[in-house]
C-alpha cells in the first residue's frame, strides 16, 4: 500500500484508528482496543524531535494494525469485526474530498476485504472465530451478499451488526463490498473458496429453505441435507400434517427465494464472476440426477416451480378443492408471475457466463450435456424417479434451453443454414447410441455415427438447439404425457364415480351401502388429488410466455426436420418438391425419432388444450410439416408416429371458434403443396394403418382413421381437394380400390357389431323388467349392470366411429362412383348395405328398441338415412342396382319399400332422392329378373366352370401361380385387397403374378354363346 503524501498525516492516523477501532495508547473508551505492541514499536523507532509523527499510524502500516487489532479481538467476532471495520472504512472512502484521499480509503477498504475473505476461510486464524458455536465460514457472507438484491421488501434499515446474526454491510454498499472481494481474490487466488463458497452456501438458503436473516445455522454435510422422498408420500405426508412435508426448501408460492435469486443474478453481472463461475466444482459437481438440482452451484433456482413432483405443498396449499375458483385462478396467476421471473432471470445469467468467454462456455455446455445423460431414463415409460431430477428442473433447463435459442428461431428460419445437420453425427457430450431412429436400426445408426469425423468443432447455434430439442424429449414432453394420463385417469375416475351414484338406490339399504360410500369417498379424495395436480402443471405448461417460446421453437424444428427431408437440403428458402425421392436421406434417417415425435405431440398438447395459442406465424410450417410427411409416408416407419400428424392435421382443420376451417384452414385451402398432395397423402395412410404391428392393431386403426376422416369431411368442402381426390380416383385407381374396400370393411365391422350390442342392450332392458330379474343375488345384479355398461361404451364407440365412416363413404361415392363399382368392390358393398338395411328396417328391428338410445349415442333415423344416402350416391352407375340383385342373402324389395315409408313419414329425405330410390328399386328387380332368366338358360354349370371359392361362373379365370389352383380373376382380386396370400396355401401372393387360363376362358365363352345362342338371349 502506497503512502500519499498529500493526505494529513495526523488526520490519517486519527482516522485510522476510527476505522479499525484501534489506539496507540491505554482508553477507556470501549470501543477501542489498545494496540501496545504497535505502539511500543512505533515509539521505538522514533528518535528525539521525531514526536508525534513516529508514533501515528499511517495506511502504510494498515496491515500491521489491523492483524494486531484482530489478534486482540476479545469482544465479537472476527468476521463482525471487519465487516463493522469495512463499513467504516467505505464511509471514508465516501466523505473523501480529494480523489488521492479516495484512493487512500479505498486500498484500506480492499484490504479489510481480503482479510474478511481469509476468516470465512479460516476462522482459527484470530480469535473469536465462531458466534454461539457456529464457525465462521461463507456462510457468514450471505447477509451481505443478499444486500445485493435490489427486492423492494428487503429491509434496508436492519442493523448490519444485529444479535443473532452474522454482520452485514448496508444495502447501498453492498456492491463495493461484493467488488472488493472480486479484486482481492481473483479466479486463480481464491475466488472459489470465498465468493464461489459464498454464493452456493446462499442458494443452498433456497434449497434447505432458510428465511433471508437465519444465517446462524450450522453447516450440514452436503449429503446429510435431502434425502428424496416419494412424491406420493410427501403428498400423503402433507395432508396428514401440512408442515411435515420434507425435501422442498423455500416454495415459489412465498416470496423469500425472490432475495436469492436476483442476488445471484446481480453477482452474476459482474464480468469476472460470470466468466469463473462455471469453471469451480461447486457450478457442477458431479452430482446425480435425483441430486444435481441440490448440489449445482445454480440447482435449486433452476426447480423452481410448482409441479407436483418437486412442490407437493404448494399443488395442495394453492390449488386445493377447498378453496373458490377465483381463488383458484388468483393463485394460479401469482404463481405464472413467479414462474416468468425464475425463467427470465435464470437465463439471464446464464446468458451472461456463456458469453463471459469460451472456457465457461465450453463447461457450461459440458454440464447441460451431463444433465441429459444422467437423465436418459426420464424417456421410459415407467420411470424410477429417484434415479432422475424432478420435472420442475428439467421443465425449465428446457425453457433455459429454448430461450437460448430464440435469436435464431425466427419464422424465416433465415439463420437456419448454421445447424450443423451432422452434429447428430459426430456429437459424442450425451449417448444417443440406444435411441431409436426415424427410418433406421440401431446398427445402421451406429455405423454411420462410427463414420463421423473426429475433428468437428460445432458452433453454439447448432450446440444448444440439439440440446433443447433433448431437454424437451427428457424434460417437457414427459410431463405432458403424464397430464395426457391425468386427464384419461380424471375421466375413469368421474366415470366410475358416476355410476355408483347413479346405482345408489340398489344398494342403500343393502349390507354394501359402508363399502360403496367408502369407495365414494376415497374416488372423490383421488379425483380432487388429480385435479390439483393438473391445475399445478398447467399453472406451468400453459403460462403464455412459456407456450408462445415453445410453440415457436417447435414450429422451427419442424421446419429443420422438412429441411432434412429434402434432397436439395433448400427448404424453407425454395419450397420443396413433392413427392419426395423413395430413398430416405441418412441426415433425416438417423435422427433419433423422438425429434419427430416430441415436435408432433408438443402441437397436440396445445392443439388439444389452448389451439388459441398457436400463432399465427407458426401456421405454415404446421401444415407443410404435416402435408410433407403424410405424402411421403415410407419416411416415417413408426405407424404410431403418423397417426400423431394425422391427429395433429385433424385438430388443425377443425372449427375452433371463429376459425370454421380451423387453425391451419388458411394454408390447407390455399397452400399449392397442400392442395397438390394432401389427398394423396391420406389415402395412403389410411390404407397403412391397416396394420401397425402392435397387439391392439385391429383397433388402433380405428382411432387413426377416425381423425382421418375428420380431416376429409373438412377438406372436401374446397373444391380444389375434392377435384384432387377425383384426379387420384383415376390417377391411381388399384391404390384408391384398396382404400375404399378398407373403408367399407370398416364401415360393415363398425355398423354390424354396434347393431348387434344394441340387442344385447336390449335383451338385458327386457330381461330387468320381468319379476324374475329382482330374484337375482345382489352380485347378480352388479355383475349384469357392469356387463350392461361395458357393451352399452363399446356400442357408443362402434356407432360414433361407424357414423363418421358412414358419412365418408356417401361422400367418396359421390366423388368418384365408378370406383365402387369394380368387380371386386361393388358386390361385397351392395350386400352389406342389403345386410344393415335389412337390420334397420326388416323383422330384426325391433331388437334395436332401446329405453335411453341416447346414452348410447344412437339415433336410428339418422343412421337409416345414411344407409340410404350411399345407395342413393351410386343409384346411377349401371353395375349397381345388378350387384343389389347378386345379393341373395339380404336383398328384397320389401325393404327397400318399408325404408322409403320410414323416410318419408319421418322427413328424412327429399321427395327426390325417394324417387331416385324408387327408381333404383325398379332397376334393381329388372336386373333380379335377368339374373333368374339368365340362370333358367344356363341350367346346371359344368363344375370346372365354377369358382371354386364363390361357387359362382367365372368369366375370366386365372391360375394361382403356386397352389396352381383356378379361381375368377375378381375373386382374387377382392381376396387381395385384404390378404396377400394364395386362399389355398396361404403362401406370398401378387396379383401381378397370377397367370390367364386362356383356354379355360375360351371354353367358358364358347359354352355361355352355345346356351344364350340356343335360348335365344343375347350375351349382357
Amino acid at each position: 500500500m502506497s503512502y500519499h503524501n498529500s493526505v494529513d498525516p495526523l488526520k490519517e492516523h486519527e482516522t485510522l484508528c476510527r476505522v479499525f477501532q484501534v489506539s496507540l495508547v491505554p482508553t477507556e473508551d470501549e470501543k477501542l482496543v489498545f494496540i501496545k505492541d504497535v505502539a511500543a514499536d512505533l515509539s521505538s523507532a522514533g528518535g528525539p524531535g521525531e514526536w508525534p509523527l513516529t508514533v501515528l499510524i499511517s495506511s502504510l502500516m494498515a496491515d500491521r494494525v489491523l492483524v494486531s487489532r484482530l489478534e486482540l479481538n476479545e469482544r465479537d467476532t472476527s468476521f463482525d469485526y471487519l465487516i463493522g471495520a469495512w463499513i467504516r472504512a467505505n464511509n471514508e472512502v465516501t466523505k473523501a474530498a480529494d480523489e488521492n484521499t479516495r484512493s487512500v480509503w479505498i486500498e484500506v477498504r480492499r484490504l479489510i476485504a481480503g482479510y474478511v475473505g481469509l476468516v470465512v476461510q479460516m476462522p482459527d486464524m484470530f480469535p473469536g472465530g465462531d458466534k454461539d458455536g457456529v464457525a465462521v465460514s461463507p456462510k457468514s457472507l450471505i447477509p451481505s451478499f443478499l444486500r445485493l438484491s435490489s427486492f423492494e421488501s428487503f429491509n434496508e434499515d436492519a442493523d448490519p451488526l444485529s444479535d443473532g446474526q452474522w454482520a452485514s454491510v448496508p444495502t447501498k454498499d453492498a456492491q463495493d463490498f461484493f467488488l472488493d472481494l472480486v479484486n482481492r481474490f481473483p479466479p486463480e487466488d481464491g475466488m472459489e473458496d470465498v465468493i464461489g463458497r459464498g454464493l452456493f452456501e446462499l442458494v443452498q438458503c433456497v434449497s434447505l429453505g432458510d428465511v433471508a436473516y437465519s444465517n446462524l445455522s450450522p453447516d450440514v454435510p452436503a449429503g446429510q441435507r435431502h434425502q428424496p422422498v416419494d412424491p406420493a408420500v410427501a403428498t400423503m405426508m402433507h395432508y396428514l400434517n401440512p408442515q411435515t412435508v420434507p425435501d422442498e426448501g423455500l416454495t415459489i408460492a412465498s416470496i423469500e427465494w425472490r432475495h436469492y435469486l436476483r442476488t445471484m443474478s446481480a453477482a452474476v453481472s459482474c464480468k469476472a464472476v460470470a466468466a469463473a463461475l462455471p469453471l469451480f466444482s461447486i457450478f457442477d459437481p458431479g452430482a446425480s440426477a435425483r441430486s444435481i438440482e441440490r448440489e449445482a452451484l445454480f440447482g435449486p433456482l433452476l426447480r423452481l416451480s410448482c409441479l407436483p413432483d418437486a412442490y407437493p405443498s404448494v399443488v395442495h396449499g394453492q390449488f386445493n378443492n377447498g378453496l373458490t375458483s377465483p381463488q383458484v385462478s388468483q393463485n394460479v396467476d401469482d404463481i405464472r408471475l413467479s414462474l416468468r421471473v425464475v425463467q427470465s432471470e435464470n437465463f439471464a445469467m446464464w446468458n451472461t457466463m456463456v458469453r463471459a468467454g469460451t472456457a465457461p462456455r465450453r463447461r457450461i455446455l459440458s454440464m447441460w450435456a451431463r444433465i441429459l445423460e444422467i437423465n436418459s431414463k426420464r424417456a421410459g415409460l415407467h420411470v424410477d424417479r429417484a434415479q432422475c431430477s424432478s420435472d420442475a428442473f428439467m421443465v425449465n433447463m428446457g425453457d433455459m434451453l429454448i430461450q437460448f435459442c430464440g435469436p435464431f428461431v425466427d419464422m424465416e428460419a433465415s439463420k437456419i443454414d448454421r445447424i450443423d445437420s451432422d452434429y447428430a453425427r459426430y456429437q459424442r457430450r450425451w449417448d444417443t447410441s440406444s435411441l431409436t431412429r426415424i427410418h433406421a436400426t440401431e446398427s445402421e445408426a451406429v455405423a454411420w455415427m462410427d463414420s463421423a469425423p473426429n475433428d468437428a468443432d460445432p458452433n453454439f447455434t447448432t450446440e444448444v438447439f440439439f440440446m433443447a430439442i433433448r431437454y424437451i424429449a427428457l424434460g417437457i414432453a414427459p410431463v405432458m404425457r403424464q397430464i395426457d394420463e391425468c386427464d384419461k385417469e380424471r375421466q375413469r375416475f368421474k366415470e366410475r364415480l358416476s355410476e355408483l351414484e347413479e346405482s345408489q338406490p340398489t344398494w342403500a339399504n343393502t349390507p354394501l351401502a359402508v363399502h360403496y360410500e367408502g369407495l365414494i369417498k376415497r374416488l372423490n379424495l383421488q379425483l380432487n388429488v388429480i385435479k390439483t395436480e393438473i391445475i399445478a402443471t398447467h399453472a406451468v405448461l400453459l403460462e403464455g410466455e412459456f407456450m408462445t417460446r415453445l410453440i415457436r421453437f417447435i414450429a422451427f424444428v419442424m421446419t429443420w426436420l422438412v429441411r432434412q427431408a429434402d434432397p436439395c437440403q433448400a427448404y424453407p428458402q425454395k419450397q420443396i418438391e413433392l413427392p419426395l425421392p423413395d430413398e430416405v436421406p441418412d441426415r433425416f434417417a438417423m435422427l433419433p425419432e423422438h425429434v419427430l415425435d416430441d415436435a408432433v405431440e408438443v402441437l397436440l398438447f396445445y392443439a388439444r388444450r389452448r389451439p388459441d395459442q398457436i400463432d399465427k406465424s407458426v401456421i405454415q410450417n404446421v401444415a407443410l410439416f404435416c402435408t410433407v410427411f403424410l405424402s411421403a409416408t415410407s419416411y416415417v416407419r413408426n405407424p404410431f408416429l403418423k397417426a400423431k400428424i394425422v391427429e395433429l392435421m385433424a385438430f388443425g382443420v377443425s372449427s375452433y371458434g371463429d376459425l370454421h376451417q380451423g387453425l391451419l384452414g388458411s394454408i390447407v385451402h390455399t397452400h399449392p403443396v397442400v392442395l397438390e398432395n394432401l389427398m394423396p397423402g391420406l389415402v395412403k395412410v389410411w390404407i397403412e394403418v391397416e396394420s401397425t404391428g402392435s397387439s391392439t392393431q385391429f383397433y388402433d386403426k380405428f382411432n387413426i382413421r377416425y381423425h382421418l376422416s375428420l380431416i376429409f369431411k373438412q377438406i372436401w368442402e374446397n373444391p380444389a381437394h375434392a377435384a384432387r381426390l377425383r384426379r387420384e380416383s383415376v390417377e391411381q385407381s388399384a391404390r384408391f380400390v384398396v382404400f375404399i374396400n378398407r373403408l367399407m370393411n370398416d364401415v360393415t365391422y363398425l355398423v354390424d357389431d354396434a347393431l348387434e350390442k344394441l340387442m344385447e342392450i336390449h335383451d338385458v332392458e327386457t330381461a330387468m323388467d320381468e319379476p324374475e330379474w329382482q330374484e337375482h343375488s345382489n352380485e347378480e345384479r352388479e355383475r349384469n349392470e357392469s356387463h350392461m355398461h361395458s357393451i352399452s361404451v363399446q356400442a357408443r364407440s362402434d356407432l360414433m366411429l361407424g357414423s363418421a365412416f358412414l358419412d365418408q363413404l356417401i361422400r367418396l361415392a359421390g366423388e368418384a362412383p365408378q370406383a365402387f363399382m369394380t368387380t371386386e368392390i361393388v358386390d361385397r358393398l351392395a350386400a352389406m348395405l342389403d345386410y344393415n338395411l335389412d337390420t334397420m328396417v326388416g323383422p330384426r328391428c325391433q331388437g334395436l328398441r332401446l329405453k335411453h338410445p341416447d346414452q348410447v349415442g344412437f339415433d336410428p333415423k339418422s343412421l337409416l338415412k345414411k344407409i340410404l344416402g350411399v345407395y342413393i350416391a351410386l343409384a346411377d352407375c349401371e353395375e349397381f342396382p345388378r350387384a343389389i340383385a347378386r345379393d341373395g342373402r339380404s336383398y328384397r324389395a320389401a325393404l327397400f319399400e318399408r325404408a322409403m315409408q320410414i323416410a318419408t313419414k319421418h322427413s328424412l329425405l327429399a321427395p327426390t332422392d325417394i324417387d331416385v330410390l324408387k327408381e333404383l328399386l325398379q332397376h334393381t328387380e329388372a336386373a333380379l329378373q335377368a339374373e333368374v332368366d339368365e340362370e333358367e338358360n344356363l341350367g346346371e354349370i359344368p363344375d370346372d366352370y365354377l369358382d371354386p371359392v364363390m361357387a359362382t361362373l367365372m368369366r375370366n379365370p386365372v391360375v394361382l401361380p403356386s397352389s396352381r389352383k383356378v379361381v375368377d380373376l375378381s375373386t382374387i382380386r377382392a381376396h387381395l385387397l385384404n390378404d396377400d396370400t394364395d386362399p389355398f396355401n396361404r403362401l406370398p401372393l401378387k396379383l401381378e403374378d397370377v397367370k390367364p387360363a386362356t383356354e379355360l376362358r375360351e371354353e367358358i365363352q364358347r359354352w355361355l354363346a352355345e346356351k344364350r345362342g340356343s335360348a335365344g338371349v343375347s350375351e349382357r
